[in-house]
């Protein structure tokens, strides 16, 4: 049985999970339960993806040890931030989550947790970008 199998049989796909097989050489931070990666579809320059490792529907489905893991690979992709510009970096992040009330479970069981870091900097620390409208 593989990592996505069930014994029921194969689970839907995983594509956040799986393009990470294509990805080893982009990966930035990683523990056990997360990955921060250049995805190669990356539009902006500096953007990461930081993928949960367990199909989680959202940040209430993480266990203790996952929400540690989180806040680790967090707490070190923004210090990489900061040591690759020698400044405190700005940053947007976008959390992609299920809906935390009024869906149902198992409409949102498919779901996967991953969060997106956007810099608001192109190619220095002095020159930015503007993309929020």
């Amino acid at each position: 049985m593989t990592a996505r199998e069930t014994p029921a049989g194969p689970k839907r796909p995983a594509v956040l999970l799986d393009s990470l097989d294509d990805e080893r050489e982009r990966i930035v931070e990683e523990n056990d339960h997360f990955v921060a990666v250049v995805p190669y579809w990356a539009v902006w320059p500096f953007e990461t993806l930081v993928i949960a490792r367990r199909r989680a529907p959202s940040l209430l489905g993480l266990d203790d040890a996952e929400r540690a893991a989180l806040g680790a690979v967090l707490k070190n992709l923004v210090l990489r931030y900061d040591r690759l510009f020698g400044k405190p970096f700005p940053y947007s992040m976008g959390v992609h989550q299920a809906p935390t009330t009024g869906a149902e479970t198992r409409e949102c069981s498919r779901l996967h947790l991953h969060l997106h870091f956007y810099p608001p900097l192109l190619r220095s620390a002095t020159i930015r970008k503007f993309m929020v409208g």
